[in-house]
């Protein structure tokens, strides 16, 4: 075998282990990033500061992961609470996720953040 027939089949080699499919042990878990640009929607900060309060932390221990906006189908932005009356009406917002103390939350505001509601994960 010559040196140029050795390097193409180690260069080969090479290129099938490349595309070969990874082991179920080698896969990566998505793990969500906190984006700066967050900061900049006055919901998501509202609802940052509306956990930090309910949980007695620090601002700064929350961190927003992801926010989402949406259309609620009720003024209860999707939130049902026993004996609360909603009003079926569509309400423009975001669904927000926070998390502090190694433990996530979501949060639903309507479009500014004067309303918060979290989904009981307390």
């Amino acid at each position: 075998m010559s040196k140029t027939q050795i390097i193409s089949w180690l260069v080969g080699v090479l290129i099938l282990m490349a595309c070969s499919p990874m082991t179920e042990d080698a896969k990566e878990t998505p793990v969500a990033t906190p984006n700066p640009t967050f900061e900049a929607i006055p919901a998501a900060v509202a609802a940052r500061q509306a956990l930090a309060d309910r949980i007695s932390i620090e601002t700064s221990a929350v961190t927003i992961m992801s926010v989402e906006e949406t259309l609620w189908r009720d003024s209860c932005l999707g939130v049902t609470v026993e004996g609360q009356i909603c009003l079926d009406v569509i309400t423009p917002g975001f669904k927000i996720l926070l998390e502090a103390s190694g433990k996530q939350y979501e949060a639903h505001t309507d479009e500014n953040g004067s309303k918060v509601v979290f989904v009981d994960n307390f």
